[in-house]
């Protein structure tokens, strides 16, 4: 038998999931290991979004992304103001157009479903007012007061720092091998650079993002499970804007089955940025795809005709682990536990994707109350 660490808690992964998971844990007197497989926290999924804070407004009701969308919210932005953050509440518009007035009408209903706060249906006039530079033909809105954005690798280091603070222990370059369960302990084999060894754990949480399928082949209480999903790779472009930012406000078109369209954001230093667009990928691939720049000119002056004269320059590609298929309408995020697998003490992610920076506060105390700790 390799060397046994014993741990109150193991965490497998360490992007803002994990990590606001186990600093939860540890702030709730557990002794937690966090295993990160990368030399950097929060490398994948975590620093190749946009940084938005999402309302909840796009979510079905009942579903894990609503509630937790709400609550998180809240939590984060009460987390970066406590903790000195880079944040800023911008707001979002959620534009329409002759045609679209039925669809804008179920989509603020569905966020008032989910008690959405800062909704509000705007008109031409003041589309005009807040953002003249949208192009004349958009008629109407939904504004999204509490829609904003934040400095993702700030909040990653705090979430790390605060964890450690607490006492917590952060294993970077540290893989997950296998897994046992013996006397209702379980046991993640872990290598770091040549050495393994096993830590042995009374809860043990997997946030392994796009690696999920692949790392549940290795747990035998998850690989067998029906409701265990093969990830899709959903790739990504992101672009920045030179010069002048056209608007000050988020800007959205309604959204479609897979994402919520190539949107207009602003990072945290202000300057602005368009995407992500889709595509769906059998393999990592973080380079620019041919076309994708023209794709997003066509798609942008749908709302901003001026970026016919403007220069768009690659900025970072991402991919989403969506476990939703390319015919599935929604998938919410999976978070399997005790009563799906039988095994006490086991929490299993998968499919945490957006709006899951927004949420990892609220997963955090979601799953410490399913391993009621």
């Amino acid at each position: 038998m390799k060397d046994i660490i014993e741990a109150k808690v193991a965490v497998v992964g360490g992007g803002v999931v994990g990590l606001a998971s186990a600093l939860e844990l540890q702030k709730a007197g557990h002794n937690t290991v966090l295993v990160e497989k990368n030399k950097l926290l929060g490398d994948e999924v975590s620093s190749r979004n946009s940084g938005v804070i999402h309302s909840g407004i796009y979510y079905p009701t009942g579903s894990l992304k609503a509630s937790l969308t709400f609550e998180g919210n809240q939590l984060l932005y009460a987390y970066a103001k406590k903790n000195n953050i880079p944040i800023n509440q911008v707001g979002k518009i959620i534009f329409g157009k002759e045609g679209d007035e039925t669809s804008l009408s179920a989509l603020l209903k569905n966020g008032e479903d989910n008690q959405v706060l800062g909704l509000s249906l705007i008109d031409y006039r003041e589309i005009r007012r807040l953002e003249p530079n949208l192009n004349k033909d958009i008629k109407f809105g939904i504004f999204s007061k509490f829609t904003g954005i934040i400095d993702v690798p700030e909040l990653v280091n705090s979430y790390a720092k605060n964890f450690e603070h607490l006492g917590g222990i952060i294993a970077k370059n540290s893989t997950f091998l296998d897994y046992q369960n013996k006397s209702d302990k379980h046991l993640a084999l872990i290598q770091t650079g040549d050495e393994k060894f096993w830590l042995s754990t009374e809860n043990l949480v997997f946030s392994c993002g796009l690696h999920s399928y692949n790392v549940a082949k290795n747990i035998e209480p998850i690989k067998s499970l029906k409701s265990l999903r093969e990830i899709n790779y959903s790739k990504g472009h992101y672009y920045k804007l030179s010069g002048i930012p056209p608007f000050s406000h988020l800007i959205y078109p309604l959204p479609g089955s897979h994402g919520l369209g190539i949107h207009y954001t602003l990072d945290i230093s202000g300057a602005a940025k368009f995407g992500p667009d889709i595509d769906f990928i059998d393999q990592e691939d973080y380079s620019f795809s041919s076309g994708s720049k023209e794709k997003f000119r066509n798609s942008i002056k749908d709302y901003w005709e001026g970026i016919l004269e403007r220069e768009l320059n690659e900025d970072y590609v991402g991919i989403r682990p969506k476990i939703q298929k390319k015919d599935e309408a929604f998938a919410d995020f999976s978070i399997l536990s005790e009563e799906d697998h039988g095994c006490k003490g086991l929490i299993f992610m998968q499919g945490i994707e957006s709006p899951g920076l927004t949420c990892s506060l609220s997963i955090a105390k979601f799953i410490r109350k399913k391993l009621d700790l």
